[in-house]
């Protein structure tokens, strides 16, 4: 059984994941900045003690989901370039004989 390994679509892939994690810390960002306007609005509130619970909540789910999208498009761009080259050291490698 063989296995191919396409080094551009891991590349690929690993452009969307990192798309991703700029979106998800653009999102994160406007959420911390709207959620501070809705708690410092309603100061003095329990809706507001809750909803700056709940900031602490996303802020903290988005940073996780955010690492996790970091570290995915960075293990695929390396798994494409391990690839590349152990391709580049084999064909040098037969090249020899």
């Amino acid at each position: 059984m063989a296995i191919r390994v396409d080094p551009a679509a891991l590349l690929r892939a690993s452009g969307a994941a990192d798309r991703l994690a700029d979106g998800v810390r653009k999102d994160a960002s406007d959420i911390e900045a709207e959620t501070d306007v809705a708690v410092r609005a309603l100061s003095g509130f329990r809706t507001g003690d809750v909803l700056d619970r709940l900031r602490s909540g996303w802020t903290d789910a988005l940073g996780r989901h955010r690492d996790y999208l970091d570290r995915l498009s960075g293990a695929l761009a390396d798994a494409a370039r391990g690839y590349r080259r152990s391709d580049a050291e084999t064909a040098a490698e037969l090249d020899r004989f």
